[in-house]
């Protein structure tokens, strides 16, 4: 990637490429480090104070199985979500996704997607600031820190402070975010949502089969059953998770873009 003047490389993360599969023979990945278990509170707790000191919003999440979840709004209409991610085969190690997009459902990638919007911070670093991270490897680009280095969690945030900043200065990205009907429609999807939440009342003989049992990851029941109202009047095929996804991406667009406190 070629942004604003930095000579990044052109390469970018992609979850199901070989290198990154730590059973395939190609891995690249961090070597296993047999230590102490890197719990998510734990990891939470040493890496949220610097982040929402970014002006990010930290969100409970249980639908993308993150271990913390973070977003920034940068328009009305534009957002930066982090995941932070826990090795499930090193269990000492962690990085985060970065995923700059229309919408909060980090991942969401195929189609006419750029594929660049979703990454890691190694690939938004030149070089020169990689190479220390690479231990004689010159195709490593992600990299992960081990929570049992005290110094792990300071070099991530400082890691993270570039990427960031390097993500938001891509001013040709952002214009292909803008362009891809797929992130519009998605987005069109959240803002019928919120429409649908303030009509909840007037539905109350419908017949919801894709409701959770109760409130997830604290989002107010009213807005899942406007996600299943809005994907149903699309005629699509609905299930659960679907339902989940909508309401979770809908209610957190609406907290960020309105400074209501969370569980409105």
């Amino acid at each position: 990637m070629n942004a604003n003047g930095y000579k990044t490389e052109t390469i970018y993360y992609n979850p199901e490429d070989p290198k990154y599969l730590p059973n395939s023979p190609t891995y690249i990945g961090p070597k296993k480090i047999n230590k102490m278990y890197l719990k998510k509170r734990d990891l939470i707790k040493a890496v949220s104070s610097p982040i929402i000191e970014m002006e990010f919003t930290e969100f409970k999440d249980t639908i993308f199985h993150t271990s913390g979840f973070y977003v920034k709004k940068i328009r009305n209409d534009l957002f930066l979500s982090l995941g932070l991610n826990i090795s499930q085969l090193y269990d000492s190690l962690f990085t985060c996704d970065m995923y700059l997009s229309r919408t909060t459902r980090i991942g969401s990638v195929g189609g006419d997607v750029p594929r660049q919007c979703y990454t890691r911070p190694g690939y938004l670093l030149t070089q020169s600031e990689i190479e220390p991270y690479q231990d004689g490897n010159p195709l490593m680009r992600d990299i992960w820190w081990s929570g049992n280095e005290e110094h792990a969690y300071s070099d991530f945030i400082r890691v993270l402070k570039i990427a960031v900043k390097r993500f938001l200065e891509d001013d040709l990205l952002i214009q292909h975010i803008y362009e891809s009907k797929v992130l519009e429609d998605l987005y069109n999807e959240a803002q019928l949502v919120k429409k649908e939440v303030s009509n909840i009342q007037s539905y109350s003989d419908y017949n919801f089969n894709y409701l959770p049992s109760k409130e997830i990851d604290h989002i107010p029941m009213n807005w899942f059953s406007a996600a299943e109202i809005v994907l149903n009047k699309k005629r699509v095929k609905i299930h659960n998770r679907g339902v989940k996804v909508l309401a979770g991406d809908a209610y957190r667009k609406f907290i960020l873009n309105t400074g209501v406190p969370k569980h409105a």
